[in-house]
């Protein structure tokens, strides 16, 4: 009888909650270009191909939002993005800005972004962002940079405040991905970051203070034998995925 009361307690207050909002969707990503001129050159090379172009990962920090599209194929050409944390004039879907600016966006340009995938903001408003370096695209034109963080302060005009390149023996130059990050804010600041690298899997650790990192490796980091295969329209397709979302229990006595 309890359960039965408590099952009716329930559905009742499933159905007094309000439907849920949709703040934002995308049908299709697209940018503020620095022109029409450059959008229309842009799609003619292949250079941006509005279907490989998709979100991965979303942070907020006062009023705007930043997102991020990794160069998984071609045609992606911002990697970083941002636009505004609300809706302006009921627009659910807003053109991206590139973040902090096109030029930051170049293939080829080790000191630009070449595919990032995880980010993280910082209680103090900095932006702690993951460079794999290279794009995965088939393209035969790939960039060829070193794994890399680098850290961006929001409340000082988006000024580069650190950048570190990871050495070849933590995070390897042709198979590493910098996939997930969060943040310690202990001992200094510390980072601790998923490492999907097909040969090398591991989490790195980085160290703020002492600008440092090392790799952390087990075996329970690589994808299990018998968990790699699966169907995609009715072929089977053998994909090992290793170490990929990562979180931080709270803050306790223990030592993390």
């Amino acid at each position: 009888m309890k359960r039965l009361m408590l099952l009716g307690f329930l559905i009742i207050l499933v159905s007094c909650h309000e439907p849920f909002q949709v703040i934002f969707e995308w049908k299709s990503i697209d940018f503020q270009w620095p022109s029409d001129e450059e959008r229309q050159y842009a799609v003619m090379r292949g250079d941006y191909i509005p279907a490989n172009n998709f979100i991965t990962t979303v942070k907020f920090w006062k009023d705007k939002m930043y997102l991020t599209l990794p160069r998984w194929k071609d045609g992606v050409p911002v990697t970083l993005g941002m636009t505004s944390a609300k809706p302006i004039n009921g627009i659910t879907s807003p053109k991206l800005e590139a973040f902090p600016t096109w030029d930051m966006q170049k293939l080829g340009d080790c000191t630009a972004f070449q595919l990032v995938h995880g980010m993280e903001i910082d209680p103090k408003g900095c932006i702690w962002i993951l460079d794999t370096g290279r794009p995965t695209s088939l393209r035969e034109f790939k960039a060829d940079c070193s794994p890399r963080l680098v850290i961006l302060d929001l409340e000082n005009n988006d000024k580069i405040v650190r950048t570190y390149q990871f050495p070849e023996h933590v995070a390897r130059r042709k198979t590493a991905y910098l996939n997930d990050i969060v943040l310690d804010h202990e001992d200094g600041g510390m980072a601790y970051i998923t490492d999907t690298d097909i040969i090398d899997p591991g989490i790195i650790v980085y160290s703020l203070r002492d600008n440092k990192s090392w790799k952390i490796r087990h075996d329970s980091m690589k994808a299990k034998s018998e968990a790699v295969g699966f169907m995609v329209a009715k072929t089977h397709v053998i994909n090992p995925v290793h170490v990929d979302g990562i979180a931080l229990s709270p803050a306790s006595s223990r030592n993390r």
